[in-house]
């Protein structure tokens, strides 16, 4: 496993028990997933308090406990973990202990932000059985596999698969009559029929595939409609977002996205939309961009992220990205024939780079496991509760009485525009 992905997973653990409406303090989750559960709080609240800058710790206690989960009674020692890595400084405490302010100083890196996260997770000493569980769970993010090929302790097989089932990050199915463990998390529009797909298709293939996209996102799709890739995309296991080639042949590329926040599967896919045109157009230039190549795709994304300058000054830039054009994500600038390109500066633009840029260094969307400010705006169920990208589908426990404070709130705060409650 790389380094900062036993951090990331157990992130992805965190939230997929916030809705599993369980008690998390007992029973197997209780006894066996302690670190993991104490390193994804610290993970999800690191992300999102990221940028705020000065908080307030009481308003943060509450915000934590109503949007990420995080229990009252276990604030303080995730903030410990956070300040033990320097993510959070200057936190002044008063007689009785109570956090009263901290400073954010966590990384703007993702890979960094995790990465150190590993290393507490390291020294919370995880058990055997949650440390097979994070294992299999970043297994089985590069796509299905048969039970028996697990890389687990026969002994502790049914525990790890039964902690993975209650964080709605492991499935089992049965496939022509032997069990099949995948994440429901790795399917791109329709997760609810993974196994009606899967038992269409040879696994093996299925999961070279997955692995290799997941290196390689906005893999080129070659080959004839059984090519698996292919037969992936249209089964929905897989996104396909396509460019015209020089010839004016249109050439899709293969993306594999895991734990995508739901709402931007519903709600929020043109922004999805959007991110994969740009892997796309990314991926069309680095093997037919005409007279040269892109060769340096990511230096690339983050000069366009930047709205105030323009790239890609090129004879081929208008036909490779007509289609970000077309969408409203850049406009040409410049005459003759070497025409530039230039973000349209808009919040969707931006995110859409930031997780194209995900793909591209993580293979998956990193980003988009940040709490989002505007949570409590754009929520997707009844209840009004926002989730998060590896978040199950049972009920929130309920708090009844709760103050409802959302990190938009916490953000109004911080600058000044709101007083703090």
């Amino acid at each position: 496993m790389n380094l900062g992905y036993r951090s990331l997973r157990a992130h992805d653990v965190h939230q997929g028990l916030q809705f599993a409406g369980i008690d998390r303090s007992s029973g197997i989750v209780g006894q066996q997933l302690e670190a993991t559960q104490y390193i994804g709080m610290a993970a999800a609240l690191a992300t999102a308090i990221k940028g705020i800058d000065v908080i307030d710790g009481a308003q943060l206690k509450q915000v934590a406990d109503y949007q990420l989960d995080i229990p009252t009674f276990g604030f303080d020692r995730v903030v410990g973990i956070l300040e033990e890595l320097e993510y959070v400084r200057n936190v002044t405490r008063d007689s009785a202990g109570r956090i009263r302010q901290l400073y954010e100083t966590v990384p703007e890196n993702f890979s960094r932000l995790y990465e150190s996260l590993d290393e507490a997770y390291a020294r919370h000493d995880p058990g055997e059985i949650e440390s097979s569980l994070i294992t299999t769970i970043d297994d089985l993010s590069r796509g299905p596999r048969p039970v028996g090929d697990l890389d687990i302790d026969p002994h502790a097989r049914s525990a790890v698969l039964e902690l993975g089932d209650a964080a709605e990050a492991i499935k089992v199915v049965t496939i022509r009559g032997e069990p099949v463990a995948h994440s429901p998390y790795f399917a791109y529009e329709h997760p609810e029929l993974v196994s009606d797909a899967l038992s269409e298709l040879d696994l093996a293939q299925v999961r070279a595939a997955f692995e290799r996209v997941r290196g390689h996102q906005g893999e080129r799709v070659g080959g004839g409609p059984n090519d698996v890739l292919n037969q992936l995309i249209a089964a929905g296991l897989m996104a396909g977002p396509s460019v015209a080639n020089p010839n004016g042949i249109v050439v899709p590329f293969a993306v594999a996205p895991y734990g995508l926040p739901p709402d931007l599967l519903t709600v929020r896919k043109g922004l999805l939309d959007k991110a994969m045109a740009i892997l796309a157009s990314v991926r069309m230039g680095e093997t037919e961009g005409g007279l040269t190549n892109l060769v340096y795709p990511q230096a690339f994304l983050r000069g366009l992220r930047d709205s105030d300058r323009v790239v890609g000054r090129h004879s081929s830039t208008q036909r490779q990205y007509s289609v970000l054009r077309q969408m409203g994500i850049v406009r040409f600038v410049g005459s003759g024939e070497r025409k530039g390109m230039q973000l349209i500066d808009t919040d969707d633009n931006k995110a859409a780079v930031d997780i194209a840029l995900d793909f591209l260094k993580f293979g998956e969307a990193t980003k988009t496991k940040q709490a989002r400010a505007d949570a409590a705006d754009a929520t997707i169920d009844a209840a009004g509760n926002y989730r998060s990208p590896i978040q199950a589908i049972r009920p929130a426990r309920r708090r009844a009485g709760q103050v409802r404070m959302t990190f938009a709130d916490l953000i109004e705060s911080a600058m000044g525009r709101r007083p703090v409650e």
